[in-house]
């Protein structure tokens, strides 16, 4: 994502990212110390820009078979505390609205930690997976087939929230023929 990278701002441990058509831009930083990547997006596109990020970091920790991940989200006013990402998505499928973490004093909205406003369209999900493959081709990934199966192979879909939901393989199989 090099040419993500605003005004070649980064260093040992960190640098910031910014989609300028969107103005939004990520702070992705590595505490090697307790084994963290920690992202702070700011701008219009909060959500959308995650995904791609999340994207990439599933695509690079793909290549390391041995590496456990786990994706969790900080709490808005303490951060230090934070919440198993896919145990709060199985909370909200079986209609869970609030969660209240160990270690915390009061109670959170599911739908604000997991940052979930409304569905997404099916034109926001295209944009989404076109700057994917634009991210991809940079990477030297330009045959179609070969960009297919690997972001087949790195999505991970989950259930629709509110009843409904996208089928983002048919989306991606729906770009590439185009």
């Amino acid at each position: 994502m090099h040419r993500e990278i605003l005004d070649n701002t980064y260093w040992r441990n960190g640098v910031l990212f910014s989609d300028r058509a969107s103005e939004t831009t990520a702070l992705v930083e590595v505490e090697t110390v307790s084994n963290r990547i920690i992202l702070k997006i700011t701008g219009s596109q909060k959500r959308e820009y995650l995904a791609i990020l999340l994207f990439i970091l599933k695509d690079i920790h793909r290549s390391f078979s041995h590496l456990k991940v786990s994706e969790k989200i900080g709490l808005p006013d303490n951060p230090e505390l934070s919440v198993n990402h896919n145990h709060l998505l199985k909370l909200a499928k079986n209609g869970n609205n609030e969660y209240f973490p160990e270690n915390s004093d009061k109670s959170y909205k599911i739908s604000e930690l997991l940052g979930i406003v409304e569905a997404q369209s099916e034109t926001e999900t295209m944009q989404m997976l076109q700057k994917i493959l634009s991210i991809l081709e940079a990477q030297g990934i330009e045959q179609e087939k070969d960009s297919l199966d690997h972001i087949l192979e790195v999505l991970k879909l989950n259930p629709g929230l509110f009843g409904m939901s996208i089928d983002v393989n048919a989306l991606v199989k729906k770009l590439f023929k185009k």
